[in-house]
């Protein structure tokens, strides 16, 4: 006869999961039946459930039939409450004396001639450790008119509680066809008024020149790399003229378009260049995050469709000097840089040996395909193992299925804190709502 196992009893798996099998067991005791039984241990307590028929069950005048289940496990056991089953001249004696039922004050206790023809018993206890795995089980006692056990049968196994031993789905990532990558910043180059020729020595300009410079060297000097295009955007602030602002933002892209070309020996047609006459996006940002004191009515002059740009700048400049001054201070100068981006493509790792290498020498070059197929060459649940989806997701922040990977590896070592930041990020996949319901399974204790 199967056992109805009320939890799933799983291995710790990388790649799969393994499925319940809910078998339904049946205890027949003299008229009454046992079964649809189960155990589950919910945040300190032991809840045991059973459903008893009583449609042939027979109970004479003087006699009580008192079923019992219990939990026995290696080392202790405990009853739960019973059931009293109580014919008409048993039951209306204990009425009168005001007596306790037989089993004492938590029994429950019915009149057979009221008695449904089924029962859904619920009892909880407290939980101990040593019911982790244990077993349900049921009696039935007839007792006689003095009080005598006349007979006893039972002792049938209903229901098994074993240990949860949680099973953690790695999800494979997509392979990528092309590994494309991008890196991307900004630089805020400084030039003199009027201006659009690039001075290194100016201000602070040879750092900012660096922030271009160590992007595409870092790409440009390994053979894994190929870049595919340069693009940089040059903006201005809204201060002055329009159409000054248009040519100065026009040359100085361009100016910084041929720095790069010159200094890096890159082909033209790689770098792309454009440009934004007036930084108005940038300045909207701004303002709608800042606390100056007349906030919304430049907010106000910046939607009024009937004033051009120009207007726009000179009329809150008149209007409003001390934000204006603010302004022209704070957000001007960040309004007034390069957005630049390095394309790139990176080659494809196919030997497990280069790959395993990569993940602790060059973690950047592998993609998310290729990180799983490294943790493939581990034991499941091993430190290697936990350990390359902790740098996958390092490299992929962002990406739900490493944060899902990562969220498992954790839980897997016991880093519950670790676990709840990854699944935060892990997306609402099918898998990621299965993690988050292993990760509630395994807080419960």
């Amino acid at each position: 006869m199967k056992k109805n196992i009320f939890l799933i009893l799983l291995a710790a798996m990388p790649l799969a999961t393994m499925a319940e099998e809910d078998t339904d067991v049946v205890c027949q005791m003299g008229g009454i039946v046992a079964d649809n039984a189960s155990m589950e241990h919910k945040q300190g307590k032991m809840e045991a459930t059973v459903r008893l028929s009583f449609s042939d069950l027979n109970v004479s005048s003087k006699e009580a039939i008192i079923i019992t289940p219990w939990i026995v496990g290696a080392t202790d056991s405990v009853e739960l409450a019973s059931v009293g089953v109580y014919g008409r001249k048993r039951y209306y004696y204990y009425t009168r004396n005001r007596e306790f039922a037989i089993t004492g004050p938590d029994e429950i206790t019915i009149l057979w001639k009221n008695i449904p023809d089924t029962y859904e018993y619920e009892s909880t206890v407290q939980w101990a450790d040593w019911m982790k795995n244990s077993t349900l089980r049921i009696r039935k006692q007839t007792y006689a008119c003095c009080g005598d056990i006349m007979e006893e049968e039972g002792g049938c196994d209903l229901a098994e509680m074993v240990e949860y031993i949680p099973s953690f789905r790695f999800v494979k990532p997509k392979t990528e066809e092309v590994k494309r990558r991008v890196i991307d910043g900004s630089a805020y180059l400084i030039f003199n008024i009027g201006k659009t020729d690039i001075v290194p020595s100016l201000y602070d300009n040879r750092a900012e020149l660096n922030k271009i410079r160590e992007s595409i060297l870092s790409v440009a000097g390994d053979s894994d790399y190929e870049i595919t295009s340069i693009s940089i955007v040059g903006n201005a602030s809204p201060e002055g003229k329009y159409d000054l602002n248009e040519k100065l933002a026009k040359g100085r892209t361009e100016a910084l378009r041929d720095y790069i070309i010159n200094e890096y020996g890159v082909e033209r047609s790689m770098v792309k260049a454009d440009y934004v006459a007036e930084n108005w996006k940038g300045f909207r940002e701004y303002i709608d995050t800042c606390s100056l004191p007349h906030r919304d009515k430049i907010l106000a002059v910046f939607d009024d469709d009937s004033r051009d740009l120009d207007n726009k700048e000179w009329y809150i400049k008149i209007t409003y000097p001390d934000d204006y001054k603010v302004i022209k201070e704070d957000c001007y100068p960040t309004l007034r840089r390069t957005d630049y981006k390095v394309e790139y493509n990176v080659r494809a790792i196919t030997d497990i040996d280069e790959v395993l290498r990569l993940v602790k020498t060059a973690p950047q070059k592998l993609s998310l395909e290729e990180f799983y197929r490294a943790a493939e060459q581990y034991e499941p649940g091993s430190e290697e193992f936990n350990e390359v989806f902790d740098v996958a997701v390092r490299m992929y922040p962002t990406d739900e299925v490493a944060n899902l990977n990562a969220a498992n590896a954790a839980m897997s070592r016991g880093d519950m804190v670790s676990a709840k930041r990854f699944l935060d990020r892990a997306g609402n996949s099918p898998d990621a709502d299965y993690a988050r319901s292993v990760y509630t399974k395994m807080m419960e204790d």
